[in-house]
């Protein structure tokens, strides 16, 4: 069973965890890159869009090793959001 955080904390934590994804040290970035995809599983897919998945973009790019550690993370953090969205539209649909 998974503990999903109330709404608060999931706004309060996406601003930080963004943060980290953009530090300056690719050892924060490799860090951060490695709890993205158990991270959006607790967002919104409306959350991961937005603020996620720009990151994520960047850090594809990155010339450190935050690149090669986000090859699987990057599918599994869209797919994910995929996932929900259609799931999403199905019942309200």
């Amino acid at each position: 069973m998974v503990c999903v955080p109330p709404p608060h904390c999931r706004t309060d934590l996406t601003p930080n965890f963004v943060r980290l994804l953009r530090d300056s040290e690719a050892e924060v970035r490799v860090a951060a890159a490695a709890k993205v995809a158990a991270l959006s599983g607790y967002l919104t897919p409306q959350l991961i869009v937005q603020h996620v998945v720009p990151c994520v973009r960047e850090l594809c790019v990155d010339s450190s090793q935050v690149g090669a550690r986000l090859v699987c993370v990057c599918l599994s953090v869209y797919v994910r959001a995929c996932v929900r969205a259609r799931a999403r539209a199905c019942v309200h649909g």
